[in-house]
């Protein structure tokens, strides 16, 4: 198949377009960062999904393709009240529009065909969240929710939808995470207890291989199922948040922060 590897230049987006080569597919690596993406690329093309014009360019550059692999966004981690309307707006429009707009721009050809597939990088915040990650979450909910509904509008025209959910993946993305900073005296005793604390709770990521691996599995599922997290860990927690309370989970996330506690819902 020819795939559509957005976002290649770097960590997960370079790891699935090696991996995708190494199976046999063709693969249009694109980014906003040409020179950085892998030789095993078939064609290597520019991309910058906050442009409408660079998306146009590079899907009518690509020709017929028979998939999508957007890999493109960045971890935004503040409180949030301290984040600012244009660092959301940024956030939202890397993480979402972004993303989205590069499928509508796939989509005619697919449902003139009747095949192909969006497969989104989202996360394991789309099903769950923590202080600090509340915004990042937000976006990662926001994808999952279009793609969801974008699963029902195409999936019986067969056009394939799915999100990649990944836990703690050993990438350079702490590298290219957003962090905020605050002078409230509040907030600036607050954000280095939680970074402290939430790299601890992400001390041991794994090998971005076999998240590759697993979404190459997904490209060649002719009947994908919607969310595909990993590593196992992430899945299972994700399984706990959902079959929990909402009471129970603040206890045990407060807990493993370490962050006072709360007194219990009164019903």
């Amino acid at each position: 198949m020819r795939i559509l590897v957005a976002g290649a230049a770097g960590g997960i987006g370079s790891a699935v377009t090696v991996a995708l080569a190494a199976a046999g597919h063709e693969v249009v690596a694109t980014d906003v960062r040409v020179d950085a993406l892998p030789s095993a690329a078939a064609v290597r093309l520019p991309l910058d999904v906050l442009d409408d014009a660079s998306i146009s360019s590079a899907v009518e550059q690509a020709g017929p393709i028979d998939g999508l692999v957007c890999c493109v966004g960045r971890s935004y981690w503040t409180p949030v009240e301290v984040a600012s309307r244009v660092d959301l707006e940024q956030a939202f429009a890397l993480n979402v529009i972004g993303p989205m707009q590069l499928a509508r721009a796939v989509l005619p050809q697919w449902r003139a065909r009747g095949d192909g597939l969006v497969a989104m990088l989202s996360s394991g915040a789309g099903r769950m969240t923590t202080p600090l990650v509340g915004w990042y979450a937000a976006t990662k909910n926001a994808l999952e929710a279009a793609c969801e509904a974008l699963r029902y509008e195409v999936g019986h025209l067969g056009v394939r939808v799915a999100v990649v959910q990944p836990g703690a993946i050993a990438t350079d993305i702490a590298s290219r995470r957003w962090w905020a900073e605050s002078e409230d005296p509040y907030y600036a005793e607050l954000i280095p207890h939680l970074i402290a604390a939430l790299g601890r709770k992400n001390a041991d990521p794994v090998p971005v291989e076999g998240l590759a691996e697993m979404i190459v599995r997904l490209v060649e599922d002719p009947a994908p199922r919607f969310r595909w997290p990993y590593p196992q860990s992430t899945a299972k927690a994700i399984r706990l948040r959902l079959d929990s309370a909402d009471h129970e989970v603040e206890q045990r996330v407060r807990a493993q922060l370490d962050l006072p506690a709360v007194p219990p819902p009164t019903e």
